[in-house]
């Protein structure tokens, strides 16, 4: 078990519908990209795109998924997003390092089932270069807003209140202070709230055990329903997809099997291997048990983002001429987000946002029968294979 400090790599929160807590995993994810110069897509063919995106999220999952045995959620394309926006203003090196992590350059797909923000709130004291300016407003469509940073109330306002109303109340508040050495935050927003094509039956929903993946205990409400729905199984695990509304979104559930632990299906998993599950569904008869959950979660990325391959953004070498004209380096990127599962469908949201600051003033470096009573990863996709939210839980 791995504890957390605010000061260290994450602070975790969960809450739940059960009168005992859940001890239990939910990851939000949705990813889109794809290489060449940014530009938005109304309907693109990005197939290609979707793989590479879809390849970032594992490893983000997978650095995600080691960190802790208790619960979090994650959304990689509101992180690609976001990186995609400091890497329109990145140089040299750090441009290499965010473009190797990404593998490329992230597209904002407007075709997602999402609603997705992008804002940058920056200290009038160091303004965007102009052609920076021009490039997230046109290619990310992003709100930009100059103001007095000694003014916190004003600032905080700003910044947690574009929160709160991209994420429809699901997420308030990202940041609890800000200070005159900060250059700029910027932010993106996801929110996906659709109900299933075929909604459980409350009345079915019973409280039963439930095994999280650090071995703790609970009673939790376990929703239940026998279909036709497609299913698939390899030695590992089992794996159901359940469709939201008219089909064309999906969640995708791999259950493992006794003895396998969440890990070991995110440890050679790859956009090839995922494409490969899905070929495999076929419909099966299934008496299905999947929990009621809700789940809330605050993550420093930091950390996660230098071992996947992008440390120099964090240090005094970072260059990011092409945003600022003062040297400037990243000092926090950071992800909250929100996932409810319920008998009606699933509600989710996140916000990542990340902290520039001056260069001068860098801080000291921080170091058949599907019954899923145990932990287990679920994917909801779009039509595509776009992998809109995953999780464990």
């Amino acid at each position: 078990m791995i504890h957390y400090r605010a000061s260290i790599f994450a602070t975790m929160k969960h809450t739940f519908f059960l009168r005992r807590p859940l001890a239990a995993l939910c990851l939000a994810l949705s990813l889109a990209a794809c290489k060449g110069p940014a530009k938005t897509a109304e309907s693109p063919d990005n197939s290609a795109g979707v793989e590479r995106s879809a390849d970032f999220a594992f490893r983000f999952l997978q650095e995600a998924n080691a960190a802790t045995s208790d619960s979090y959620v994650v959304s990689p394309v509101s992180l690609e997003y976001l990186l995609g926006m400091l890497q329109d203003g990145a140089k040299g090196r750090t441009a290499e390092e965010l473009s190797t992590v990404l593998g490329g350059h992230p597209v904002m797909n407007l075709s997602l089932p999402l609603e997705m923000a992008n804002a940058i709130v920056v200290n009038r004291r160091y303004p965007l270069l102009k052609d920076y300016q021009k490039t997230v407003e046109a290619d990310w469509r992003a709100w930009v807003k100059n103001m007095d940073f000694d003014r916190q109330k004003e600032v905080l306002a700003a910044i947690n209140g574009w929160c709160d109303r991209k994420t429809h109340g699901l997420i308030p508040q990202i940041l609890d202070e800000v200070s005159p050495d900060m250059m700029a935050v910027l932010m993106n927003a996801v929110y996906f709230k659709q109900s299933w094509t075929d909604p459980f039956r409350k009345e079915a929903t019973r409280e039963e055990p439930f095994t999280a993946e650090n071995g703790a205990v609970s009673t939790v409400p376990l929703m239940y329903d026998r279909r036709n729905v497609d299913y698939t199984q390899t030695e590992k695990f089992q794996m159901i997809r359940l469709p939201y509304g008219d089909g064309g979104t999906t969640m995708s559930v791999l259950l493992p099997k006794k003895g396998v632990k969440t890990a070991d299906l995110l440890k050679d998993m790859t956009a090839s291997a995922w494409n490969a599950l899905q070929d495999s569904l076929h419909r099966e008869d299934v008496r299905i048990y999947l929990p009621r959950f809700e789940t809330k979660t605050h993550l420093r990325l930091n950390e996660m983002l230098a071992a996947m391959g992008m440390p120099t953004a964090f240090t005094g070498n970072a260059d990011f001429k092409g945003m600022f004209a003062t040297p400037a380096f990243v000092s926090l990127i950071q992800q909250d987000a929100f996932i409810r599962n319920d008998e009606e469908g699933t509600e989710a949201a996140a916000v990542t946002s990340a902290v520039m600051k001056v260069t001068c003033c860098l801080p000291v470096k921080e170091p058949v029968v599907f019954r899923a009573d145990h932990s287990f990863l679920y994917f909801i996709c779009d039509k595509n294979g776009t992998i809109l939210f995953a999780g464990r839980q």
